[in-house]
């Protein structure tokens, strides 16, 4: 009965003896039982080649992951009639396995075909296993960011997702030298269905679906290893997700004044630091979720930015927020705008404007609520001035008693931050109530 790694290494080993083949590679390198569903995967292919079925062999190949650069484990053969060589990853949480193998003979593979068919193997699907949480502060610089994640109950979400998406391999992969931002099974636990826990997202069927579950683990990684207090002093950080709109792979990390380093605004680092052997491993309190839409197609599309649009338009300052990822605006309602006089108080005035000393002025209003470089709610400070696109001194200040709070120079009294952190492709949207001024 074959159960191991090393019995598969083993077994082939003795085909090699009996000049039947040659396979050379790293296959003991894990220690770890292989799934049912992969041992069938194994026969499938090995009775493709054994008698020639190319267009079968490719069916069964179709989906696999093609991980590039990984020469943990290589064969080589020569000298056959029929030589077919197939790459293949097999892989679950615990293993990665590189094979290669060569038809010398179509008996010898139809053999093969046979024992591993009727192999008792793992079941189809991995269950973490592990005390809880706590195995977070032993020592794990010997596994792989996959294995931990495998060993801990409270990541069960996050295996089903890496399984169902086909990351494993990439979360096992020796040369990640990546910091993978771990969300919880509570940070999953607040996604809408099915992404919400391990059961739903091993019951995900829809091949749309599962492309956006994978979109979404790819946007919690990034490349190199960061420790959680250097992560605030560099940003944007681009991550492994494909970009789907522009800007719209980057996350951003923020110091909180109590020390604690949040993502994109929202998602609190609570376990710091776990060194895996691959990479290191952040765990978050909220999934990661992508940005789609950029700062002036999220204002078009909400109803109580109309005036706000009209201005942007007038002054052309629609490119300022649509090609950069850094923007932060704070962003006046139309009952905001409602409180200027005319012709600055509502979208038909603004789109009405001809004046060039009024569209000066406006564009100049406009610079002042748009700051760079992407602020959140919580990297707000007390007695802060944000640097502005205006330019010079002219800096609003923010208050956080009662509630934060920003004022312009030229305002009497300060507008509320109503809204925080509307997360958008090119920026960050804070609304407020009063239209600051200079």
């Amino acid at each position: 009965m074959l159960k191991s790694v090393q019995d598969y290494a083993i077994f082939l080993y003795a085909f090699h003896l009996w000049g039947i083949g040659s396979l050379a590679g790293d296959l003991c390198a894990v220690n770890v039982k292989i799934k049912h569903s992969l041992c069938k995967m194994i026969a499938k292919l090995s009775h493709c080649l054994a008698f020639s079925e190319p267009k079968k062999l490719s069916d069964i190949l179709k989906g696999l992951p093609n991980l590039k650069c990984h020469a943990d484990a290589q064969a080589g053969f020569s000298g056959a009639r029929n030589e077919i060589e197939t790459n293949l990853y097999l892989s679950n949480f615990n293993t990665i396995m590189y094979l290669s193998f060569l038809s010398k003979s179509r008996m010898a593979f139809a053999a093969l075909s046979l024992v591993l068919a009727f192999t008792s193997c793992q079941k189809d699907q991995l269950e973490p296993v592990g005390a809880g949480a706590d195995l977070l502060t032993e020592d794990r610089s010997t596994q792989t960011v996959a294995q931990v994640a495998s060993s801990i109950p409270d990541f069960s979400a996050l295996v089903a997702a890496a399984s169902k998406t086909g990351l494993v391999p990439t979360l096992n992969f020796s040369g990640l030298n990546a910091t993978v931002f771990a969300p919880t099974n509570a940070a999953f636990a607040q996604l809408p269905a099915p992404f919400n826990n391990a059961a739903n997202i091993n019951a995900i069927t829809d091949q749309a679906t599962i492309n956006t579950l994978r979109g979404i683990l790819q946007y919690h990684l990034i490349a190199g290893r960061r420790n959680a207090n250097q992560l605030p002093s560099i940003n944007p950080y681009a991550t492994f997700k494909p970009q789907g709109v522009p800007f719209d792979r980057f996350i951003f990390a923020t110091l909180h004044s109590n020390g604690s380093v949040f993502i994109n605004g929202n998602s609190r680092i609570v376990t710091a630091n776990v060194m895996a052997s691959n990479g290191t491993i952040q765990v978050i309190d909220r999934v990661l979720l992508p940005p789609t839409q950029n700062i002036a197609e999220i204002a078009i599309g909400n109803g109580n930015f109309t005036a706000l649009v009209a201005a942007l338009q007038k002054t052309n300052l629609v490119n300022t927020v649509t090609t950069n990822s850094t923007r932060t605006v704070f962003a006046p309602t139309d009952a905001a705008f409602a409180q200027l006089p005319a012709p600055f108080n509502n979208a038909a005035n603004i789109s009405n404007i001809f004046d060039a000393g009024q569209i000066q002025t406006l564009r100049s209003i406009l610079l002042y609520h748009i700051c760079s470089p992407r602020i959140f709610a919580v990297g707000l400070q007390e007695g802060q001035q944000p640097a502005t696109l205006l330019g010079g001194n002219q800096r609003p200040t923010i208050s956080l008693v009662g509630g934060p709070k920003i004022k312009g120079n030229g305002n009497p009294v300060a507008a509320n931050i109503v809204t925080a952190d509307i997360f958008a492709t090119t920026g960050n949207i804070h609304v407020i109530d009063r239209v600051l001024l200079p």
